[in-house]
């Protein structure tokens, strides 16, 4: 089996005389077989409402806000398609650890 990738935005926070969005909430979901986890965070984001390119919050698509989470995560050189590989890359680690565990917890003399 391999690793599959969700991505979903849950909530934009945006100003309402504008209709620009400020924060975009997201969340990716890593699934092998049982095991499904998930990073999240918040994508601060600026906007211009008077530039060409500019969405208002009522014509603004999931896709849209996805992109904009994925510059958003660019580090250095990256480009936003690097960015979100990072991210599924540190979470099919994750996985593969959770898979094939190296570290446990518990108390022996418990069992």
């Amino acid at each position: 089996m391999a690793v599959t990738y969700t991505w979903k935005i849950s909530t934009c926070d945006y100003n309402v005389a504008t209709g620009g969005i400020d924060h975009v909430h997201w969340r990716c979901v890593a699934s092998e077989g049982d095991i499904a986890l998930t990073t999240m965070s918040v994508a601060k984001l600026e906007y211009d409402a008077s530039s060409s390119d500019f969405i208002p919050y009522a014509d603004v698509a999931e896709n849209n806000a996805l992109d904009w989470v994925w510059e958003s995560l660019r580090e250095g050189e990256e480009t936003a398609t690097q960015a979100k590989d990072r991210v599924e890359a540190n979470l099919s680690t994750r996985v593969a650890e959770k898979q094939n565990p190296t570290d446990s917890q518990g108390l022996p003399w418990a069992s």
